[in-house]
Parts: C-alpha cells; sequence; structure tokens
C-alpha cells in the first residue's frame, strides 16, 4: 500500500500513503506510541483508514474511540467494505505539528459501529525536509538541556533553519524520541558561539551501521528568527573562507 515513489511536497502534504516506506523512520517504545495516540485521541483528531477492497484500497475517515493497554478501538465509517475478509489494513493521520504517522494494523474484531485492532508494537514517521541543511565546520558542536540536567556536547552532524542532526559519542546518554531539549547551543570550533534556540524536540533516532554511533534528528520549535539566524551566519562564514 506504500508504494517506492519519490515524493514531492504535495505527496507528503496530502498523500503520505504514495510514500516509499524508507522516508519512514520508526518507534518502537511502547510508551511512546501509546502517548502518541492518545495525544491524538485527546484532539478528537481524524485518521485515514487504508483497507483493501479487492484490486482496489478503499480511504475512508475515523477517529479513535478508545485506547487501552492492549487494544485500539476505532469508529467503523460507512465506507468501510462489507466483505467480512478484510483482516489488516492501515492508518495514516498528522499529529499536531503536521508530521504524518502511520501503522499496519490487525483486525481483532468489529461490530456495526467500531473496529478494534492490537496496540501496534511499531509507529512510522514520515520524514520531511522544509529546508536544505548546511555542513557546519568540523568540530561544531550542540549544548543543551534536556530533562533538567545540562548534557555533554553532542557533534553537529548538519543543520537547516528549522533542524538539525547530531551524533552521540557518549552511550550513557540516550534522548528517547520526542523528548524535549531547551537552551540549544551551537559551538563553532573557533570557538564561537550562534544564536541560542529555547526549545526543540527529537524526531528521530538511529544507529548508523557505519560507526555504531547514535545519531538524533532534532526539530526546532516555534524559535525560526534563531534558525535563520544561525544558517545565516553559517553561510556568511562559507562566503568569506
Amino acid at each position: 500500500m506504500i508504494h517506492s515513489i519519490t515524493p514531492n511536497d504535495s505527496t507528503i502534504k496530502r498523500s503520505p500513503w504514495l510514500v516509499g516506506e524508507q522516508r519512514f523512520s520508526r518507534i518502537s517504545d511502547r510508551d511512546q506510541i501509546s502517548q502518541i495516540l492518545k495525544e491524538i485521541r485527546e484532539d478528537n483528531m481524524f485518521v485515514t483508514v487504508a483497507t483493501p477492497d479487492g484490486q482496489n484500497t478503499l480511504f475512508c475517515n475515523s477517529f479513535l474511540l478508545d485506547i487501552k493497554e492492549e487494544q485500539i478501538r476505532l469508529y467503523r465509517s460507512s465506507r468501510w467494505p462489507e466483505k467480512s475478509d478484510v483482516d489488516f489494513f492501515r492508518i495514516y493521520f498528522r499529529n499536531n505539528e503536521g508530521c504524518w504517522h502511520a501503522l499496519k494494523a490487525l483486525l481483532d474484531r468489529q461490530d456495526s459501529h467500531s473496529v478494534s485492532i492490537s496496540m501496534p508494537k511499531t509507529l512510522y514517521v514520515l520524514q520531511h525536509r522544509k529546508h536544505d541543511r548546511l555542513e557546519p565546520p568540523q568540530g561544531t558542536k550542540a549544548f543543551f538541556t534536556y530533562a533538567n540536567k545540562s548534557t555533554s556536547d553532542f557533534q553537529v552532524i548538519n543543520i537547516s533553519e528549522s533542524g538539525m542532526l547530531i551524533r552521540s559519542s557518549e552511550e550513557d546518554i540516550t534522548l528517547p524520541v520526542y523528548s524535549r531539549l531547551n537552551e540549544i547551543l551551537i559551538n563553532l570550533p573557533e570557538p564561537e558561539s550562534l544564536p541560542t534556540i529555547k526549545q526543540a524536540q527529537v524526531v528521530r533516532r538511529f544507529r548508523s551501521a557505519k560507526d555504531k554511533m547514535l545519531y538524533y534528528g532534532i526539530l526546532f520549535k516555534s524559535d525560526c528568527k534563531a534558525g535563520k539566524n544561525i544558517i545565516w551566519n553559517l553561510r556568511m562564514k562559507e562566503g568569506n573562507s
């Protein structure tokens, strides 16, 4: 149901089911998955259900009725296939920040008004960059506060107006996906500091097969001016080098 095509902005914004699965990162932490789904339920946000219907895919809107530890119950749309042999489908939704999520669902039970599925073991998050990323000078590091504690430095791999990719060399520091970071200070190797970013969020975490280190995708929160100033400073340095 997810096709391998090169997505444009329109596809990503409106039809994430057409985007190749390689563009989705994965969340496997049960508590994080449960929290994300509960937020969708509490905000009464619509979800899109994609079900097989013969040789075609049927799309219908739904919403979450109830979330328990092991089960999720959804509203059964009038467009739900009449055939009783539908047991696998996908669910797509956007959070309050407009980021698309997807999950694979196995049907547990259904009645005339609802459909129940098991709590998913994996949640998929569509990665989308609105801005080009720059590689800062080698040795650029990021310092920030996490869980009310100041962290050790992280290596900045690339950066844009809206986010950055950082690498951790210390195994004892693990940042959960969707955790909040505060007062992010980016230090260039001169040494020189760039404008401080007030708040950010971890939106992706993965371990590189090449160097075995943990990498984190960071999204800057409500501080676009700082991101623009950082990129302006880096481009000025590129022009003067």
